[in-house]
């Protein structure tokens, strides 16, 4: 594996900022404040970008790719490569994606309670109304945090695979002989436009699987909130056509 090394006009870069920023750091992207402060005194350069994790850099993802590509238990199934490679990002981006399911559901039912609170004779205890009301600025507060980093873990998914890809269709080429790679063309469009989809599709990548969670998580608190037990369906040609039973 190479070994990386980010370099100036004015020699070595500082480790990047997201390597050795804290938790509320990487949770509210404030690592990133110097270089936007700087933005709006100069146009910006590149020497005044920060240099970026090692494991971003693209000698490392696509070194990290053509190996588990050739490895014998990847058996050459592309998305077995990108689990080996990506696992981690794999997982810590389906827990932010769980998270933010259960906080986007759990506010209209915190909003449930409130709207009991304010039906309630307990009404007149200011108490447990404002409970209800922090918790649900408290949840809508988490949930702004959680689902910037899904979609900051996701896209930097993508864009590393996408990465990768191109790094190998290049390694490729530099061992083709001239003759074999004489169809510029579809090179060209192999790099700039099918390895975007990558980009396009990790975005949604969880989605397939907390969308129908969150559809029967919903309709469990409806039914349970209806307190419909049963749905019974007549053979009466009638504008109803079927009939709730509580």
């Amino acid at each position: 594996m190479a070994t990386v090394i980010d370099v100036t006009e004015g020699g070595l870069k500082a480790e990047a900022p997201i390597s050795k920023a804290w938790i509320w750091s990487r949770l509210s992207f404030s690592f990133v404040n110097f270089l936007v402060s700087k933005g709006t005194k100069k146009e910006l350069d590149h020497g005044d970008l920060p240099s970026l994790p090692e494991e971003d850099h693209a000698s490392v993802v696509t070194d990290a790719f053509e190996a588990a590509w050739n490895d014998p238990s990847s058996k050459q199934n592309i998305w077995r490569v990108m689990y080996t490679v990506f696992t981690r990002a794999f997982w810590t981006s389906g827990f932010w994606c769980f998270a933010e399911s259960t906080t986007r559901i759990s506010q209209p039912v915190l909003l449930g309670f409130f709207l009991d609170w304010l039906t309630s004779s307990e009404s007149g205890d200011v108490h447990i109304g404002l409970m209800w009301a922090g918790s649900i600025a408290f949840v809508a507060f988490v949930q702004s945090l959680i689902h910037h980093q899904l979609y900051y873990d996701t896209m930097k998914l993508g864009w590393n695979i996408r990465i990768a890809m191109s790094g190998l269709i290049h390694r490729k080429m530099l061992r083709l002989h001239a003759a074999a790679a004489s169809n510029a063309g579809k090179i060209v469009n192999l790099v700039s436009n099918d390895t975007m989809r990558f980009d396009n599709f990790f975005p949604r990548l969880h989605f397939g699987w907390s969308g129908p969670m969150d559809f029967f998580i919903v309709f469990a608190i409806m039914v349970r909130s209806v307190n419909v037990t049963r749905i019974e369906f007549s053979n009466t040609p009638t504008p109803r056509t079927h009939r709730y039973t509580r």
